[in-house]
């Protein structure tokens, strides 16, 4: 009975201690386990760079050029036959006596007038003459001309009068023209220009704009 009873009691014991050796071993593993988490390195969380902007380097402003105003510049030949362009006011020289006259341009005159005094018609050999005085501006004097006569026309004023005037040839020289056209001799002393210029030295030799003035060289 003393050996039942000592086994009795030994056994009790014995599944003491293996439970005590099996909470040992838990508490073991969870020291362990505690003390592996607390070794893995925290999680480094940086905060975001905040970098402040950049601002653009501006470059300095310059004032904008102000546009010069666009000068009319008159073309020298237009046209088909790539005319020469005269202004309204033109020099013209009556050849060969040389003599220089500031001319007004008129295409709506058909012919071309010059101021002359002292008009006579003449006879001689049988033929007619006209005998009249330009006025040379170099000098300031008259020089006296004479050429043959070639017709009378009539021409309208504009009071409304009819004038007769006399009409001979005489060389002209217009920049690079020089013709042979015929002009009527006239009173232009109440006139600016003693020479008006027509369309009978004008057509096919030159283009008019009215706007400009001594265009052409001497």
């Amino acid at each position: 009975m003393s050996v039942t009873f000592v086994s009795t009691l030994f056994y009790p014991i014995q599944l003491l201690r293996s439970t005590t050796s099996f909470i040992y071993t838990l508490f073991l593993l969870s020291v362990l386990f505690i003390s592996g988490c607390s070794t893995i390195p925290p999680i480094d969380k940086k905060e975001p760079v905040i970098t402040a902007p950049v601002c653009p380097v501006c470059k300095p402003t310059t004032c904008p050029k102000v546009a010069e105003p666009i000068k009319k510049v008159a073309k020298k030949t237009r046209g088909e036959l790539n005319l020469p362009v005269i202004g309204g006011v033109e020099n013209v020289v009556v050849e060969p006596l040389n003599l220089k006259f500031e001319a007004r341009i008129d295409t709506g005159a058909k012919s071309t007038s010059i101021h002359a005094e002292n008009i006579q018609l003449i006879e001689r050999e049988g033929k007619r003459f006209v005998r009249f005085s330009l006025y040379d501006s170099k000098t300031k004097s008259l020089v006296e001309v004479e050429r043959r006569f070639r017709r009378r026309v009539i021409i309208k004023q504009q009071d409304g009068n009819n004038e007769m005037r006399y009409v001979v040839t005489l060389w002209l020289t217009l920049g690079k023209n020089k013709d042979e056209v015929e002009v009527n001799l006239t009173d232009r002393s109440a006139f600016d220009y003693q020479l008006l210029v027509g369309r009978n030295l004008l057509t096919d030799r030159a283009i008019v704009d009215v706007s400009l003035r001594h265009t052409l060289r001497p």
